[in-house]
């Protein structure tokens, strides 16, 4: 996918809400000082949403690249509990530091087995999908989906 132009503005914005440690409102009023505080709360968050920025993205901008990423792990993997001679490796911390990191980097596998669908006996394939939207005043609506695949429509594995 590629990067989508950003307006000077936007760069900005974007720029003073690292800075400023998340807050959209902040940011707005640095980048927009003559907008009044009660608007720039709205108008942050619909800036923010508007420029789209991905949590890789994110992290890239605050200098959180992979090399970063890589050196905090393995700090994180020296984790220790206790002082003197009761210290210990906190393993515990170590492997949700790990997690955390492969998360937000998405560095995951894709499991192939939870790939596959199930057969009926037919040889036909039923799979229900669900979809959680959200209205504009932020109630939660799941639409379910079933379709059914003839054999014929199925490649085989």
């Amino acid at each position: 996918m590629a990067k989508l132009k950003r307006t000077i503005k936007e760069q900005e914005f974007l720029k003073a809400y690292i800075e400023l440690k998340g807050n959209a409102t902040k940011a707005y009023l640095k980048v927009f000082p003559s907008i009044k505080k009660e608007s720039a709360a709205v108008l942050g968050c619909n800036l923010l949403k508007k420029i789209n920025v991905s949590m890789p993205e994110l992290l890239d901008k605050m200098g959180m690249d992979d090399a970063f990423l890589s050196e905090k792990l393995k700090e994180g993997l020296t984790a220790t509990t206790g002082t003197g001679k009761d210290k210990k490796p906190n393993y515990y911390v170590v492997a949700k530091y790990i997690d955390m990191a492969y998360r937000l980097k998405a560095k995951y596998p894709i499991d192939e087995t939870r790939l596959r669908l199930p057969r009926l006996k037919d040889g036909a394939v039923s799979v229900t999908l669900k979809e959680i939207v959200y209205s504009k005043d932020g109630k939660k609506k799941i639409k379910e989906s079933v379709s059914v695949a003839k054999n014929e429509d199925i490649p085989p594995f």
